[in-house]
């Protein structure tokens, strides 16, 4: 889910495998998320879900910055995530806003 491209906005959801990566950037969508995680969780079954919650725009909404997880074992610290022949090495905890901009796929 990215967002505004698909109606559901300052909601972002990428899947690395069996795991799930949300970010919440509005407070509107902030409330929502035991909900979102509960929905996620029933559809998708992963075995955790990582809320990338650290970017500074929150504090512009009054929400805190926070890496937490949400659902399950939590994910690794590394992940990967292929395009063709070409695999990323993906830093979930760390990385670019989930790990990776999944929908910037067509410009690589």
């Amino acid at each position: 889910m990215h967002g505004e491209a698909d109606l559901l906005p300052s909601l972002v959801v990428d899947r690395y495998g069996d795991y799930l990566v949300i970010q919440t950037l509005s407070q509107g969508v902030d409330r929502l998320l035991p909900e979102i995680t509960g929905l996620l969780t029933e559809i998708l079954s992963p075995a955790g879900i990582l809320a990338r919650n650290d970017p500074r725009v929150r504090t512009l909404e009054g929400l805190e910055q926070r890496v937490e997880v949400l659902h399950g074992t939590g994910a690794g610290t590394r992940s990967s995530s292929r395009e063709g022949p070409i695999e990323y090495a993906v830093d979930l905890w760390k990385g670019q806003k989930t790990g990776l901009f999944l929908d910037q796929r067509e410009n690589r």
